[in-house]
């Protein structure tokens, strides 16, 4: 099961981010959480297993703060599997991470 956790700055993902649990709720929970202006990082230390569903979470949250005129995120934590599918998708300049 994925959970979100918000706090003062961080929105935090804690368990796997797949295309069997990434549901619309989640994927919307997480977004209006990093439309926050207090928030500046997504962290994903928490995450166990990622597929392609997380690869388009962030390019959500990308987009999301990009249309709400906040800065960049900065998302830590990537998973290897994440970097490597944003490598072979060629997303390495738009998901960037500490």
């Amino acid at each position: 099961m994925l959970q979100v956790q918000i706090d003062a700055t961080t929105v935090g993902l804690k368990g796997d981010v797949s295309m069997q649990n990434l549901n619309p709720s989640l994927l919307a929970q997480v977004i209006k959480g990093c439309q926050q202006s207090h928030i500046d990082t997504l962290d994903l230390a928490g995450v166990g297993q990622a597929d392609s569903a997380c690869v388009g979470l962030l390019l959500a949250v990308i987009k999301a703060r990009q249309q709400a005129g906040l800065p960049a995120i900065n998302v830590c934590h990537l998973p290897d599997s994440v970097r490597a599918l944003s490598t072979l998708y060629e997303l390495d300049s738009v998901i960037t991470a500490s």
